[in-house]
């Protein structure tokens, strides 16, 4: 569960324009909102069915324009890009193995 402030915090946006964003999705019908449960300050957020369907067929086109360039790049940079992704995977991993060992005191500097 995130709180709004959280969302909006890494985002880079304030608070106002993460609820601006928000119910201009919900007025276009893209979510719909509910409160559920005992607790009634919390909103459930779904997808509408329109947005699924979207969503869907934009996949469908996206993924058919990505295989054809993967298809047409040839070999020597796909194994260029692939080592590349793979320094930065290791690179990735060794950071959260660092973070997850370090004092929390230590997190903070840099």
């Amino acid at each position: 569960m995130w709180s709004l402030d959280a969302r909006s915090a890494g985002s880079g946006r304030s608070v106002s324009a993460t609820c601006v964003s928000f119910a201009v999705t919900c007025e276009r019908g893209y979510v719909t909102r509910h409160r559920e449960g005992y607790d009634r300050r919390r909103v459930v957020v779904r997808p509408t069915d329109a947005a699924l369907d979207g969503t869907e067929r934009f996949l469908g086109f996206a993924g058919a324009e990505i295989a054809a360039a993967v298809r047409e790049t040839p070999d020597a940079e796909l194994r260029a890009i692939r080592a590349f992704l793979g320094r930065m995977t290791q690179a990735a991993s060794a950071a959260n193995v660092r973070l997850r060992d370090a004092p929390a005191s230590a997190r903070t500097e840099a």
